[in-house]
């Protein structure tokens, strides 16, 4: 049983930036997965409930031949369908 705390998830409004546990992870795959040229790394996720769950996944970008960048990388993922990317903002 894990003691680390988690911020809960209010409707309509995000959540603080927290580690990703299997369900944010497995929503950013679907999403990023298709992405061509970039490689992102999630590394913490704030989260709307909505009808469905808007992402927010902050990122480590790479680039071939590049130095890397950070990024928000959002994420809706509807309550029935897959995940999809809705914008990325460079940092």
């Amino acid at each position: 049983m894990s003691t680390e705390a988690v911020a809960p998830v209010s409707v309509g409004a995000y959540t603080l930036f927290q580690g990703l546990d299997n369900t944010d992870t497995e929503a950013f795959h679907e999403a990023v997965d298709g992405v061509i040229g970039v490689d992102y790394q999630a590394l913490q996720v704030s989260k709307q409930v909505v009808s469905g769950i808007n992402y927010r996944f902050y990122t480590k970008a790479s680039v071939p031949n590049s130095p890397g960048y950070n990024a928000i990388v959002e994420v809706f993922k509807p309550l029935k369908g897959l995940a999809y990317v809705k914008g990325i903002i460079r940092l």
